[in-house]
């Protein structure tokens, strides 16, 4: 059954960038979403001049400036798969375990354990 409300991001996460599949950091400070308003935590790869985010209710996502006003751009192709139990889109991780999959979709969100390693198919970056 699915929750209502959003949970708190995890903060050690471990998400892949889907550009360069380089491991992502956390932003507590995350982006300011509407000019002195809510300010959005987030994963950022950090690879060089890649500004490729993450959050579990955008998914992955980049962020582009007009006008000094923030727009958020869905990354095409990256955002396949939501967690049942809190509707947040999953991140790509790599499997620690090695058992099958080379990588992972977990849920970000604080406390929840759910993950596929069933998801077959080309990644963009691999």
């Amino acid at each position: 059954m699915k929750e209502t409300s959003t949970p708190p991001m995890i903060e050690n996460a471990k998400p892949l960038c889907p550009r360069d599949n380089n491991q992502m950091h956390f932003d507590a400070n995350g982006i300011d979403a509407n000019n002195g308003g809510e300010r959005i935590p987030s994963y950022h790869c950090k690879f060089y001049d890649c500004d490729v985010r993450f959050n579990i209710t955008t998914g992955y996502f980049t962020v582009e400036t007009v006008l000094e006003h923030p727009n958020f751009i869905e990354e095409p192709g990256t955002n396949l798969l939501q967690c049942p139990r809190h509707g947040t889109w999953l991140y790509r991780s790599e499997n620690e375990q090695r058992d099958g999959e080379k990588f992972v979709w977990r849920c970000g969100a604080q406390g929840c354990d759910y993950m596929r390693d069933d998801v077959g198919g080309i990644w963009l970056r691999e």
